[in-house]
């Protein structure tokens, strides 16, 4: 499940300690197509909007349809056509920057629990694209592809893991780093604050031997507290969009801190309706 900033802070930090660009030709091609003059305004305009930063929008934006203006920051669909791809069902828009704005709001990007910062923007970013890389034990190449972190294995579709397959395009962080080196002014804080971490200890699963996105995606299918809009949740034990959208959808049906974070409290609801 993904746990609060203030729980994998300190990972992210030793990460980005480590990280070294690796394909820095990749990498440049990158940050100079991000602040061209036909893209980098329009990523001015939704930090003005949504007060998210630029070069975090920007490499999001770059690394799901390469800057192309006709496609949604979402998942790469174009704008002006409801989406195909996760999130699916989504517009059509007026502009570019209206579904920029909407999928940054329906991804909680402007939800923020602390300052921004490195960091804050690997969880961030690990959020938006989904937990699926932790169930299998490497680092996010949606993150750190490009870079002396990235190991094989690659979601090469929406729920398709390949343990073999490499990811041939570079990661976030490695552009977002680079980025600051070639403008100053762009500079993102290595680390930041954020409050205090809520209690650590997770409710036993009842003996549940299953990865818990997987677990959870399950439960909410099995139990028919999906949105009809999502419904079914694939079980792929990916905690992505959909699933985090779902828990959403509970936590506010039963009275909880709709954050899309299937902590021990909303994980209690959900066992307590399960033997109900």
């Amino acid at each position: 499940m993904q746990h609060p900033f203030s729980a994998w802070k300190a990972g992210y930090e030793s990460a980005l300690a480590e990280m070294v660009i690796l394909r820095k030709d990749a990498v440049d091609r990158a940050c100079m197509h991000i602040l061209a003059a036909e893209n980098w305004p329009r990523y001015l305009a939704l930090e003005e909007h949504t007060k998210v930063p630029a070069p975090f929008l920007g490499a999001l934006d770059y690394r799901e349809s390469d800057c192309d203006p006709h496609t949604g920051l979402g998942q790469g669909d174009p704008w002006n056509r409801v989406s195909t791809h996760v999130p699916r069902g989504c517009g059509p828009f007026h502009s570019w920057l209206d579904a920029a704005i909407f999928y940054v709001h329906f991804d909680h990007l402007d939800d923020n629990s602390a300052s921004w910062s490195l960091a804050y923007e690997c969880w961030k970013g690990e959020g938006w694209n989904g937990l699926g890389y932790r169930m299998h034990g490497v680092p996010s190449t949606y993150l750190f592809a490009g870079t002396s972190l990235q190991q094989r294995g690659f979601y090469t579709g929406d729920g398709k893991w390949d343990p073999n397959a490499v990811d041939m395009r570079v990661g976030i962080m490695p552009i977002i780093v680079r980025l600051g080196e070639l403008r100053p002014e762009l500079v993102q804080p290595f680390t930041s604050g954020d409050p205090a971490p809520p209690p650590s200890e997770q409710p036993v699963l009842n003996n549940v031997q299953l990865a818990p996105a997987l677990w959870l995606q399950r439960k909410l299918n099995e139990l028919h507290l999906v949105p009809p809009a999502l419904a079914p949740l694939a079980e792929d034990g990916n905690y992505g969009r959909r699933t985090r959208e779902a828990v959403r959808y509970f936590q506010t049906r039963h009275g909880l801190d709709a954050d899309g974070l299937a902590g021990p409290k909303t994980t209690a609801v959900l066992l307590r309706l399960e033997h109900a």
